[in-house]
Formats: C-alpha cells, structure tokens, sequence
C-alpha cells in the first residue's frame, strides 16, 4: 500500500484513495458557457469499480456506482486552464480512469463525488506510475533502492512518479552515500525526459531551501554537467544553469555565498571540467565564481 502523506504536492502520496475505475456507459449534456472563457458540461455516468489501490472502501471490486460529473473547456477558439479533476478525460463507456480522492469517508460514491476528487488520469497513462509507487512497499524501499529496482522502466517514468521522486528529496540530505547514489540513478540518459524536467528543479530549490552542504552542491553540478550534455535538455540546462545554480551557489538571490574552494575540494577535476558547460550557456556570474 501507498503511504499516506497530506503534508507533500504528489498525488500518489497525499491522495486518500487512488482507484481504478472502468466507464460502463454515460450521457454527456450540452456545453454551456459559464464565464468568458469557459464552458461546462454535465455526465451521468455509471463506473465499475476494479481495483483498489490505496484507501479502503466498503464496496467490493466489481460494485457498480452512478455519478454525475462535470467537465470544462474552453469557451472559445484559445488556450486556457480549466478547473475540474474530470476534465481532463473521456468519459465514454470502455475508458478506464484512474481517480485520486483525499476523502475521510470509505462509501464508493463519496469518493468519487463533490470536491473530493483531485485528479483524474486514464489509466494508460497513471497505472504504471501507482504501479512503481507500490513497488517502493510498506515500509518504503530507499529512495536509491527503488530507482535502481525499477531502473528497465526508467523511460516510462511519468509526471506522477516524478512528483512521488520529489516528495521524498529530503530523506537524501543525511548521507552523502545516499545522495551519490540516488544521483547515479537521475542522471542516467534512460531517465524519461518528463521525470528529468520535474526532479531536477525540485531537487535545486530543496537544495536552496536547506542550506546544503559543499559535497551535496558539488555532486549536484557534476550530474547537471552530465545530464545538460545529452540531446533535448538545452531548455532544462538553460533553466538549471542560468537559474537554479546561481542561487544555490549564492551569487544571483538571498543564498549565502558557497566558496568554490570548499565546493571542489573532494572533487579537484569537477572545477576545470565545469568551464565548458558554464561557457557555453553564457553562465557568467558562475563564471566568475569558479574562478574566483
């Protein structure tokens, strides 16, 4: 079973109930426009309840339950959010959904009415990270544990999953081992990159908010070099070198000043293998410090 957490942004974990639903028929009403830029519809829809996997519910699998529910779009030929854990899917009959609920109740149809619906994915797309975060147990495989016993699905790895990664960052911060470890994971070129773009920028601002440590920032930079260097990541690098790594180093926002000498000092060649990435960014202000 998934742990539950209410204090993290990663549906896996702050979800209550995660279910896997099949759409045995619906009645889809007319769009009306509700705002400026938005439309609504109703369905009535009757769901077969297959699986659970987190919560508990009185209602055995195979149960039955009919619910209405409503979708929205945009109202009008542009492009906008719009609110609402069902819109984002097809509620035609065959479709198989799966739905994250924070509920303190167990009765199928609560769950899955009113506001207690977070979000709502097709299964194709969500199964197989629910998947991956059970296979973490009860209690939890390590972070670095994890990744390497999953390390054939690396590719597969979707923005669930990746959020689940960055839920747990925290636990990295101890040991220097497991930081290591966990960075050999990330930075392998199989890594999806949806789960690079997320973990990654997650894994800064943790960085940046605790105050780490010289050996945890200089591990950082080398797998930054290494994953920047691989096709399809000059956005992501642009974001982490002219951004992120400036202020975890201290000289771009209110970080303190990290000295370079104390960065590099377990790692001698990192400062010299780091002036090509840094150049070719045009990384001037983290320039300038590594060569101060």
């Amino acid at each position: 079973m998934i742990r539950y957490d209410p204090n993290v942004n990663a549906d896996l974990l702050r979800s209550t109930h995660i279910l896997l639903l099949t759409v045995v028929s619906s009645q889809t009403g007319p769009w009306v426009k509700v705002s400026n830029r938005t439309q609504e519809r109703r369905v009535d829809a009757v769901f077969q309840f297959d699986r659970l996997y987190k919560g508990e519910i009185l209602e055995p699998t195979g149960s039955l339950v009919s619910i209405t529910v409503s979708q929205f779009a945009p109202a009008g030929p542009f492009i906008t959010g719009v609110p609402g854990p069902w819109s984002p899917v097809e509620i035609v009959p065959g479709a198989r959904l799966v739905v994250f609920s924070i509920s303190g109740i167990r009765e199928l149809q609560a769950v899955l009415s009113g506001p207690q619906p977070q979000r709502v994915e097709s299964a194709e797309s969500a199964v197989p990270d629910v998947d991956l975060a059970l296979l973490a147990g009860t209690p939890e495989l390590s972070l670095p544990r994890l990744l390497a016993e999953s390390a054939d699905r690396k590719q597969s790895y979707g923005p669930l999953f990746a959020a689940y990664i960055s839920a747990r960052l925290p636990e990295l911060f101890a040991r220097i081992e497991d930081f290591d470890a966990f960075m050999r994971q990330i930075e392998n070129p199989a890594l999806s990159g949806v789960a690079r773009r997320i973990v990654f920028p997650d894994l800064y601002s943790r960085m940046i908010m605790l105050g780490a440590k010289p050996p945890w920032i200089a591990r950082l930079m080398e797998g930054t070099f290494r994953i920047i260097a691989l096709p399809d990541t000059g956005d992501l690098g642009r974001n982490l070198i002219g951004t992120y790594l400036p202020r975890l180093l201290g000289v771009k926002g209110g970080a303190n000043l990290q000295r370079a000498d104390e960065i590099f000092a377990g790692k001698p060649g990192l400062r010299d293998s780091a002036q090509r990435p840094l150049e070719a960014f045009g990384a001037v202000e983290v320039l300038q410090w590594l060569r101060s």
